[in-house]
């Protein structure tokens, strides 16, 4: 990120893998809005926002987090391209753990 601060995709795997090594939510929001900025019309940008969003709705319980986990998510949805199936999958795995969290909780 520091060698090149113009690409989103730094900015994007970075936060993606901070958040699977469990770096504080707030500070992966802060790559993750970065990537977005400089790439907005990147799907995984979007879930990875997603994923983040949700955590802090499960350590905070604030509705305000679960509503823009659900708006990322749509968004998420709405920029795969047709050859990206996988993730088209992984975005509605977490639509359905969602539902889950909210039904059990």
């Amino acid at each position: 990120v520091e060698h090149n601060p113009s690409l989103a995709v730094y900015f994007g795997i970075c936060a993606q893998t901070m958040s699977r090594l469990s770096e504080s939510p707030f500070t992966v929001l802060a790559y993750i809005e970065r990537a977005i900025e400089l790439d907005d019309q990147n799907a995984r940008w979007y879930w990875v926002r997603a994923l983040v969003l949700l955590q802090l709705y499960k350590d905070l319980s604030k509705d305000l987090f679960l509503e823009n986990t659900l708006v990322n998510l749509e968004r998420a949805k709405s920029l795969t391209r047709p050859d990206q199936k996988s993730l088209l999958q992984a975005i509605e795995n977490t639509f359905e753990a969602v539902k889950e969290y909210v039904l059990h909780n």
